[in-house]
């Protein structure tokens, strides 16, 4: 008995491969059908070995190291972005007084009343800030170089309600559709579809573009604003917005003067010591445009902007600005 068991052994050892001579575990993947086999010696390079706590710490290293957290890092990253948004304003500058070279019965108040309009429709379908700038700036854009039988007062209000249908389906997720749309004006879906059409071929579906809502974003992050400063600065560009000499500036003006006004404005708030004859002394021409956009909408019935920033917490950002325009107005 013990003689066959002995047997048995030695065969099953002689049959068996020990385990030194166990080939090592290959990747066994290859990149796509039409790849031939690999060759033994190909094999023998990508074997596959554990990681080792060594390799862990190096591509923490790594990570860390091209982390876009971090503050010098960020900051180069705003930087390209401010850049970049600056380089694409330059492509498409703004459209300058284009009503007074138009054979048209539009005027700057009327393009007031239908942009406090659009104010309002945004705020109704939640749509985003972002939103309200661009459908401004495409409506501009498509009166400034559309035919001048297009550009009539009767048609102003489906040509902004189609502005505000194509900056939504570009901006937002919840886009409202075109009956919701068709229900504030008296006009049938086959007309906003149409207009719809027309605007995007003659804009040549340049949606793209820059706008003082995007260069807000940011110049906040660029300064870490204060919260009250962003909604200020927010409100003010939106009142600019509105005003049609607004259009001679370009949007990062508009937004880098809307922050340097609104930062004066929470210094005054604040109870700091102030001087409203040499800040006007020193600033530049567009903050003293938007001083006057500012007053201007205090003192007309456009009340859209007004009532949209009204119950901002934790103060009313609307009275607080208007109260500190007055006061650099009267001393001048």
């Amino acid at each position: 008995m013990k003689k066959g068991a002995k047997e048995r052994r030695r065969r099953c050892s002689k049959n068996c491969p020990s385990s030194s001579a166990l080939p090592p575990v290959v990747l066994k993947h290859y990149t796509s059908p039409q790849t031939p086999p690999l060759k033994p010696k190909r094999i023998a390079q990508m074997v596959v070995y554990p990681p080792t706590p060594y390799d862990s710490v190096i591509q923490q290293q790594k990570i860390k190291e091209f982390d876009c957290r971090e503050p010098e890092h960020e900051h180069m990253y705003l930087v390209e972005q401010i850049e970049q948004l600056q380089l694409q304003e330059q492509k498409n500058p703004p459209t300058g007084p284009y009503l007074s070279s138009m054979n048209t019965d539009i005027t700057p108040s009327t393009r007031s009343v239908i942009t406090d309009y659009m104010v309002r429709v945004c705020q109704n379908f939640k749509l985003s800030d972002n939103t309200l700038f661009l459908a401004i700036n495409v409506m501009d854009r498509f009166l400034a170089t559309e035919r001048p039988h297009m550009v009539s007062k009767d048609k102003l209000h489906i040509i902004s309600l189609t502005s505000i249908l194509i900056a939504s389906k570009y901006n937002d997720v919840n886009v409202p559709s075109v009956d919701q749309i068709v229900k504030d004006c008296e006009h049938d879906r086959e007309d906003i579809l149409c207009l719809e059409t027309i605007i995007l071929n003659t804009l040549r579906f340049t949606l793209s573009v820059a706008t003082p809502s995007l260069f807000l974003q940011l110049y906040f992050q660029f300064w870490e604003c204060d919260s009250l400063i962003k909604v200020m600065s927010q409100f003010v560009c939106e009142v600019a917005t509105q005003d049609y000499g607004s259009l001679l500036y370009y949007p990062s003006d508009i937004a880098y003067s809307s922050i340097h006004l609104c930062k004066y404005i929470h210094a005054v708030h604040k109870g700091m010591r102030h001087d409203a004859e040499s800040f006007r002394s020193c600033v530049s021409r567009c903050v003293l445009h938007l001083v006057d956009c500012v007053f201007k909408m205090s003192k007309t019935r456009l009340t859209g902007t007004m009532k949209k920033y009204s119950t901002e917490e934790p103060f009313n950002v609307v009275q607080v600005v208007t109260n500190t325009v007055n006061f650099i107005r009267l001393a001048s």
